[in-house]
């Protein structure tokens, strides 16, 4: 039986957006713009986690982590209103939404009503009525052996838990926005635009969020006594304000008993050929180090003096340290 623990920070943050918006920013033609759908959400939080894993028989291993959880910030807002018309002549828009946010930093003593900035109802240092905000979670994970052990598959469930935000630490905002532009005097130089806006804070709720859970399923089939294999993984997160789902293929190259590699490529949305991920393992007897990253995109396309990549958005990197403190016998 193996046994692992540790503490963790963990930082996730989501956010959708409108196709209106690209259009808009595109064309920024004669039309009308729904925004509507735009939000956000951000947590930040700490984890205190002890877990175990044991053979249940010479084909079947389990494994499960219990955590404790310490909220440390929460800040989202959604929409309920954003639209733009643009015409020859002008630019009208209004903004209608909430914001809530709860966490160590948040003041508990604010008043209701209107206020000058979000700023407001923050706190200088630490509040001890942040603490209040925690919840539980666990992992879950099994994998099975075939065929002589070159068969390999695995299912997991991680980050299955909640976090319950304290009410005493929270607050909660209505906003609005509107505008109205008309253009620029040449002559003078003045914009000729009138806006209006206001922040109103609300009475806050305690409330409760779920982790963003995330289910893998993975196969794996090793040649050449262990030394190469190729994985596939079922890859689903289950996001605060989305779900993403993506199938993974690998080739894994293992060189020894302490050193590791991958190559994978990643099938999801828009991914193409030329886009691939990466990854490296050093584990010895005492120490398990990790470097990875993925959505690497070998395609580039010249802007101006800089060279970025044509078809990612984003390149994810990933770093691992462990210390081994004693060995499994499966």
């Amino acid at each position: 039986m193996f046994w692992n623990f540790g503490v963790k920070a963990r930082v996730n943050f989501d956010m959708i957006t409108s196709n209106d918006l690209f259009a808009a920013l595109k064309s920024l033609g004669n039309n009308s713009y729904d925004l509507s759908t735009v939000g956000f959400d951000g947590t930040a939080y700490s984890e205190i986690y002890i877990g175990a894993c044991r053979p249940i028989f010479d084909w079947l291993r389990v494994g499960a982590r219990v955590k404790g959880l310490v909220g440390v910030i929460n800040v989202g807002g959604q929409l309920s209103e954003g639209n733009f018309s643009i015409t020859r002549s002008q630019i009208v828009g209004s903004l209608r939404g909430d914001l809530h946010m709860s966490g160590l930093m948040v003041r508990s003593d604010y008043k209701t009503g209107e206020i000058e900035d979000l700023s407001d109802i923050l706190e200088e240092e630490f509040s001890t009525a942040g603490l209040k905000s925690g919840g539980f979670g666990v992992d879950l994970g099994a994998e099975a052996r075939f065929l002589n052990d070159k068969l390999r598959v695995s299912l997991s469930i991680t980050d299955l838990g909640f976090i319950s935000w304290s009410k005493s630490a929270a607050a909660r905002a209505e906003f609005g926005y509107g505008f109205t532009y008309k253009g620029v005097n040449l002559t003078t130089g003045e914009v000729d635009m009138q806006s209006e806006d206001n922040i109103s804070m609300v009475a806050p709720s305690g409330y409760t969020k779920s982790l963003n859970t995330t289910l893998n399923i993975g196969a794996e089939y090793t040649i050449l006594n262990n030394w190469i294999s190729f994985g596939l993984l079922s890859h689903t997160e289950f996001r605060q304000l989305y779900t993403l789902s993506e199938l993974i293929a690998s080739v894994n190259f293992r060189v020894g008993k302490n050193f590791s590699a991958t190559l994978s490529h990643t099938f999801c949305g828009r991914n193409r050929a030329g886009i691939f991920g990466a990854a490296i393992n050093v584990h010895t007897a005492g120490l398990n180090l990790f470097l990875g990253a993925d959505y690497i995109d070998t395609n580039y396309a010249s802007a101006g003096e800089m060279v970025v990549p044509k078809f990612q958005k984003s390149l994810n990197y990933y770093f691992g340290l462990g210390f081994n403190l004693g060995k499994t016998k499966f």
